[in-house]
């Protein structure tokens, strides 16, 4: 039931970015990616997912994530504090 939630929120995510699916699960540290991945944690763990289910929802896609990656990412979001990241994350969630 998760998985399809987790990836509603991938899709949702990659299209108002505008980054192709597959770049959220590359082992890339570009703003752009790693923001869009730290949206995704965000998201994730307010619908609420457990961080283990996030992690492991991260690594059946390909992309191997730490515990701590995804709560420094969830922390980050909160920490920017910017009102359009904000925006998005409640129109999706």
């Amino acid at each position: 039931m998760k998985r399809a939630i987790f990836n509603k929120y991938v899709d949702k995510i990659c299209s108002e970015i505008d980054i192709p699916r597959e770049s959220m699960f590359l082992k890339d540290r570009t703003t752009k990616y790693s923001n869009a991945r730290f949206i995704l944690y965000n998201v994730c763990y307010n619908r609420p997912m457990t961080i283990v289910q996030i992690v492991d929802l991260m690594k059946e896609n390909g992309y191997s994530v730490a515990r701590q990656t995804v709560e420094y990412g969830i922390q980050n979001i909160y920490e920017k504090n910017d009102p359009d990241i904000i925006e998005f994350i409640k129109k999706i969630a």
